[in-house]
């Protein structure tokens, strides 16, 4: 439900953005609804998944305050965006000849401003209320987060009770004032619809403002009964079970409602996106200065084009064929032997360390299991398909499938030089702060620096994909590699490149260097901590305890650099497809090799896992 709150109100976004026809102020209000709504959900649903994640749910008092107050912000920012989305539609039905006056874009902006700055301020408000109270009895808050009501339960001292009624008050007023202004504007509303003489007027009119008085329904319904209904014996219970459907369910559904309820924004999605798994004929009508002027549906369209000639025609593309390997037999047969073994002996490999992991190992080694189950995905991911494709003799993947393919290939990429980064930390405490290790390295830390690589490198493989969609791919369908590579991928539009190739070497670079450059410097710190130890045997020790993951990294970066940050000029396609298969294939095989015959501690939980004698119950 995360990920597709995420992923939903992303798409609403980019549409809007993408489609000038959306352009307007019940669109751009709706993109900032889904822009509070997704920061809503990863102020509450993060920390919740990371706690899901650990075995000690505990929170900062710093950390609990900042999440009411996020959490207070963008909740008081969705209800007056929604306000102002019934302010629009009663201007638009209300009075149409002076909507275009009465919400210019700057006007618009002036909204939109006002409700960030006064959900700010209500947020903030709240916070500075309850957090001036004092906490002295049980730490324990029954709620899945920092519920303020829940939170006010363990406060003590005179002020709590009249605290308590004030904070009650705000949020009671702040929800009831939105409410009764939208309940203004819909009495408005029908009362203008009823004047219009046909049905079919009515139905069209009353349509435009289906979405949004759904939204109301859900988002104040569910608000209304956790602040507003009695408190009874098991309230406690259903208060976490009705905050966690306003908390969670509510961005969950805006997508769908706004999606399937407005044929303007539904067709929207297809004219984006649906567009551009299918072929469709083109026909060049002019060239000049670069630019192409092409028939497309009876509509002309003008795009920046680098290959196209005039009176050609093209054909938009709907897949890609993958020229990566050699067209000899016998090589082929002898690929596709090689590459199901190395994907099951990774396959195999990776998951019995996680096994020896979650029941002999201590938990310094939670890093390595997670780069372990990475690497699972990491490869399952582009050999499934170059498999299929042997198996099948068709060397093609759907335009859909490559850009999946290329999300995940991204992701998962940027996640592993995170993890890597990660696990250097751990040895940089261990070996510079020996004393410090067990109250630096504690459970909640461990979580955060896993969940945040997944959370931080998903936007990153995002943006690119959804950048690529804006491309047209109208004549080379041929990738000179094994699978969908953003570089590669990058040749063969016959539309503008500009914003991809410089957001590739701009933030592109930012999930891999970032990293590569904190475990050069957590590196350094720990040659020059183990230089200084005296013992010639604990230097051993401490480097001993490096060793696998710097194999690791070497492997990992050297082939990384070698591919995507040398000259052009001084390497060959061939060149270039080996050292792929070397970071996609050879390093996940050769990790649990290398974490196994390289550390002890790896070697005998191994060989327990494996010498233990199955027991059966009958």
């Amino acid at each position: 439900m995360y990920l597709f709150t995420l992923l939903g109100n992303l798409l609403i976004m980019v549409t809007i953005w993408r489609e000038h026809s959306l352009h307007t102020p019940m669109y751009l209000f709706l993109c900032a609804l889904s822009i509070s709504e997704i920061l809503f959900t990863v102020a509450i649903t993060a920390r919740m998944l990371i706690d899901m994640l650990s075995n000690h749910h505990s929170i900062t008092f710093v950390a609990c305050a900042s999440q009411i107050f996020f959490s207070f912000t963008f909740g008081f920012t969705h209800s007056l965006l929604l306000m102002i989305m019934g302010y629009d539609r009663y201007v638009a039905i209300c009075h149409p000849l002076h909507y275009n006056m009465l919400m210019s874009p700057r006007d618009c902006a002036r909204l939109v401003s006002w409700c960030w700055a006064g959900g700010s301020v209500m947020g903030m408000m709240v916070t500075l209320i309850v957090f001036h109270l004092t906490f002295c009895r049980s730490n324990e808050i029954h709620h899945f987060a920092c519920h303020v009501l829940a939170l006010l339960k363990l406060a003590c001292g005179k002020e709590t009770a009249p605290v308590t009624m004030v904070v009650i008050m705000v949020c009671v007023t702040a929800l009831l004032g939105c409410l009764f202004f939208i309940i203004l504007s819909y009495v408005f509303i029908v009362a203008a619809i009823l004047r219009i003489p046909s049905a079919e007027g009515w139905h069209k009119t009353f349509s435009t403002c289906v979405s949004h008085l759904t939204i109301v329904v859900v988002h104040y319904s569910f608000a209304s009964i956790i602040y507003l209904k009695p408190k009874g014996p098991h309230s406690m219970d259903s208060n976490t079970l009705m905050a966690t459907t306003y908390t969670v369910f509510t961005p969950f559904l805006s997508p769908i409602i706004f999606s399937l309820r407005n044929k303007e924004l539904k067709s929207a999605i297809k004219r984006s996106f649906c567009r551009k798994f299918f072929p469709l004929k083109i026909h060049v009508m002019e060239v000049r200065n670069g630019q192409c002027a092409w028939e497309l549906s009876t509509k002309l369209q003008v795009t920046s084009c680098r290959m196209a000639v005039e009176g050609a025609n093209l054909t938009l593309l709907s897949e890609f064929l993958f020229l990566g390997f050699s067209e000899d037999p016998k090589q082929q047969q002898l690929l596709f032997i090689l590459f199901p073994s190395m994907y099951l002996v990774t396959e195999l490999g990776n998951l019995l360390i996680i096994l020896a992991i979650a029941i002999d190992v201590p938990p310094m080694y939670f890093f390595l299991a997670n780069l372990d189950f990475l690497d699972i995905c990491y490869t399952s991911t582009i050999i499934c398909k170059m498999l299929a494709n042997h198996v099948s003799g068709h060397k093609g993947i759907p335009y859909a499938l490559c850009l999946t393919q290329m999300f995940f290939f991204m992701w998962f990429a940027g996640i592993g030089s995170f993890l890597l980064t990660s696990m250097v930390y751990d040895r940089h405490v261990a070996i510079c702060h020996p004393l410090h290790y067990a109250t630096s390295v504690i459970p909640q830390l461990c979580s955060l620096l896993v969940a945040a690589p997944w959370t931080a490198t998903f936007g990153n493989a995002l943006t690119y994909t959804i950048l690529l969609t804006r491309l047209s791919f109208c004549i080379h369908n041929q990738v000179p590699h094994f699978f969908c590579d953003l570089s590669r991928l990058l040749k063969l539009p016959c539309s503008d490149t500009f914003l991809n190739n410089a957001m590739v070497y701009t933030v592109g670079a930012l999930p891999i260097i970032t990293p590569f450059v904190g475990i050069l410097v957590s590196y350094t710190h720990i040659f020059a901590a183990a230089l200084r130890i005296l013992s010639t045997r604990s230097k051993r020790k401490a480097f001993s305890t490096c060793g696998s993951h710097l194999s690791v990294v070497s492997l990992f970066y050297s082939t990384l650099i070698r591919v995507y940050f040398c000259p052009m000029s001084s390497r060959m396609a061939q060149k270039d497809t080996t050292a792929a298969v070397m970071y996609t294939v050879v390093t996940p095989m050769l990790n649990p090799f290398i974490y196994s015959l390289r550390n002890n501690d790896m070697k005998g939980a191994l060989g327990a896992v494996i010498s233990r004698r199955p027991v059966f119950i009958r």
